[in-house]
């Protein structure tokens, strides 16, 4: 089995916070939004099932293939992981695979529990997801969402300062190359091997691309003003509790729940935005339709 990263333990941390003072349907379908290789849901689907024996779970997840970051066989790849690492769930017929343009392939309201792990940084089309969120979950569900925000100052992708905060190319490009030459070369080892960059200078023009096309970084404002247009409620609550999960991670200690948030939330937040990513809890702000079964992501 493989270990969990600070971020796998504190999403299964979250869900086990919002299962526990939710009321819980028979059946707890969850999807992870932007699932990559599949890990964080191979490990709620190992984990969560023990924590709640008189209750059944269902677990979804979906990656965008016109992105360029997966291979040809990545469905294949990713059911086979799935199959290995949580078996006993008809992961093909829950794993899918479309455009990042496309409306989610489920019927409104499927969903208890939505989640992502560092996927919103990326997301082009914010309006689409957002209203994609509102629509599938059931009244009373929950969206937990962990990622970056504009304010923070380390790009994690880049492993550089401040370098998101700059839009355009040339000028991105300029202080991308004065950090390596710096010394800031990690993602210029990490990923030499297949970028094929022969020196600094290319590095730092292919990779200030990438960043300009892959990456959408937005305020903690915008993300709020977002979520209210597409008729969810917004709140960062949580965010301290990822800083003190990581410390715990290096003990091989797991949170398991989190008490519930308080004045210390809102004071730590606008500090701890800008150091590293942040949590986001979305709810509908109306409630009153049923769940739906979930449609297939094969139909």
């Amino acid at each position: 089995m493989l270990t969990p990263t600070a971020s796998q333990s504190h999403l299964l941390a979250l869900c086990n916070t919002m299962l526990k003072r939710g009321n819980l349907p028979s059946t707890v379908r969850i999807l992870d939004m932007g699932c990559g290789d599949a890990h964080m849901l191979a490990y709620l689907a190992r984990t969560l099932p023990p924590l709640y024996k008189d209750r059944n779970f269902e677990f979804y997840g979906f990656e965008v293939g016109d992105i360029g970051w997966q291979s040809d066989n990545y469905l294949e790849r990713t059911i086979e992981f799935l199959h290995e690492q949580a078996p006993g769930y008809s992961w093909k017929d829950r794993i899918g695979f479309f455009s990042a343009s496309d409306s989610w392939p489920y019927q409104s309201g499927s969903f208890d529990v939505i989640i992502s792990n560092q996927v919103f940084e990326h997301v082009q089309q914010h309006a689409l997801v957002f209203g994609e969120i509102r629509r599938c979950l059931t009244p009373g569900g929950v969206s937990i969402h962990l990622f970056p925000l504009h304010e923070t100052i380390y790009e994690v992708h880049a492993h550089m300062p401040f370098v998101h905060w700059i839009r355009q190319s040339g000028w991105r490009q300029k202080l991308m190359l004065a950090f390596a030459r710096l010394g800031l070369t990690r993602k210029y080892k990490e990923e030499m091997h297949f970028r094929g960059w022969r020196n600094l200078k290319e590095f730092a023009a292919t990779y200030s691309a990438v960043l300009g096309s892959m990456t959408n970084y937005k305020s903690s404002e915008q993300i709020t003003a977002l979520a209210e247009k597409a008729g969810l409620t917004a709140e960062f609550s949580y965010t301290k509790n990822f800083f003190s999960t990581k410390l715990l991670s290096m003990f091989k200690r797991n949170p398991g729940c989190y008490a519930l948030p308080s004045w210390v939330d809102a004071a730590t937040f606008p500090i701890l935005k800008r150091l590293a990513s942040i949590t986001l809890i979305l709810r509908q702000r109306e409630v009153g339709q049923r769940r739906n079964p979930v449609q297939s992501v094969s139909s």
